[in-house]
């Protein structure tokens, strides 16, 4: 696991205020210092997924704020039992990355981060994953219908599997043509600019209005619950159970597959794109380290000394020589994905991605010369150019040449 995941959660837990660390009755209570507070949180923490790993139905909000009062982890009390709920949704979202948990939270409340452009006049868009960033404590309701509540659909993109015959006829297939959606074209042809996130379930969640990009930036996580070999994780069965045991064909943790592929056809399979992120997390800096103060960083840049080395990498360099790949099995490198097949969970918001790039057309020649999405249509375009526009002017210069000798002729 990076650092950077640990840096994240240490972040959450040290914004926790002490009203509800001070519930915690773990080993380390007597201990009131800065590390004492972070290891009865982290104790607390491993008793949450051991909750969630052992239970086979599912986990309620009420059940498991018992369990943990009952092996003696938390206070007991109704006052007590608020903020224990409280603790544990902003433990629970830490853990698992699916939201990003409002650590001060309102009294009687649950609340997330709903991150949104404060220019527009509405906070939330028709592709934002949360629509509705507070709900009341409810002790009868399972975390997995919990995050439901905080959305129009489904939080976790479902997969959609198609029967065999069904992806062999052309007219169902959705193609996805990789070099629509390279990071190349999104900047340079729609200034549609990354923002990184701490939420996997808003990874690829586009806001035409702002545009931005929302991309997952700690792939090193997903990488961890996906390789081959790794023993079961609490998180196996709670997707099971989120998904409602639809996807008996796919195993629940493929989605974090998905997001590590996701990478590559945005950044690790073309060259400009790699270039152009790299150039972009460089730009105000000295030496490719130090900050320049008279430039402003990119908007989509991500900070490099805190970034997750499987983020640099995944970005900068060339997917094929990528050795997590090679580690999952994805060595099967497109121009053209079909949708549907190779990107089940996500097969929605790529098409909306890519229809969202294929209305838009170049609007000078600034951008006509960087849309390479059709490098025929490119090549086609500029020789045309090329080759027309000095015809064009020969010929102006013949006309006006042939006017004046008859002019010429006229006067003599």
């Amino acid at each position: 696991m990076s650092k950077a995941f640990f840096a994240t959660v240490d972040a959450v837990l040290n914004s926790i205020p002490a009203d509800l660390v001070q519930v915690i009755r773990t080993p380390s209570f007597r201990d009131s210092s800065a590390a004492g507070t972070k290891r009865r949180l982290y104790e607390l923490l491993l008793a949450i997924t051991d909750v969630f790993q052992n239970e086979k139905k599912h986990v309620f909000v009420g059940n498991l704020c018992t369990e943990l009062s009952n092996r003696g982890l938390v206070g007991a009390d109704m006052g007590d039992r608020m903020k224990v709920a409280q603790l544990v949704f902003i433990l629970f979202g830490a853990l698992t990355m699916l939201y990003t948990p409002v650590t001060n939270p309102d009294e009687g409340q649950f609340q997330m981060a709903v991150h949104s452009d404060p220019r527009l006049r509405c906070p939330t868009h028709k592709m934002a994953t949360w629509h509705i960033p507070s709900q009341a404590i409810d002790f009868t309701v399972s975390f997995d219908d919990l995050l439901h509540r905080f959305c129009r659909m489904s939080p976790i993109p479902k997969p959609k599997l198609l029967e065999k015959q069904t992806l062999e006829n052309s007219v169902a297939k959705r193609i996805l043509k990789s070099q629509n959606v390279d990071y190349y074209s999104l900047s340079e042809l729609l200034n549609v600019r990354i923002c990184w996130t701490t939420s996997i379930c808003e990874h690829l969640e586009l806001d035409i209005r702002s545009k931005t990009l929302k991309l997952f930036r700690i792939p090193s996580y997903c990488a961890m619950l996906c390789l081959p070999g790794r023993s079961k994780t609490f998180l196996d069965s709670f997707f099971q159970k989120f998904l409602d045991d639809e996807v008996e064909r796919l195993i629940p943790t493929d989605i974090f597959r998905e997001v590590l592929a996701t990478y590559r056809v945005i950044f690790g399979q073309h060259a400009d794109a790699r270039n152009l992120i790299k150039r972009h997390c460089s730009q105000g800096t000295l030496f490719k380290r130090y900050q320049f103060l008279r430039r402003k960083p990119h908007p989509s840049a991500f900070v490099r000394d805190q970034a997750d080395p499987l983020l640099e990498r995944l970005c900068f360099l060339d997917s094929r020589d990528e050795a997590l790949f090679v580690d999952l099995d994805m060595l099967d490198l497109k121009n053209n994905y079909i949708l549907d097949a190779d990107f089940p969970y996500f097969a929605d918001r790529l098409w909306a991605l890519q229809e969202y790039v294929e209305n838009q057309c170049p609007n000078n020649w600034k951008t006509l010369w960087r849309d390479r999405r059709d490098v025929a249509k490119f090549w086609t375009v500029w020789a045309v150019v090329v080759l027309g526009v000095p015809s064009i002017v020969l010929s102006l210069a013949q006309t006006i040449l042939t006017g004046l000798q008859l002019r010429t002729l006229n006067l003599g």
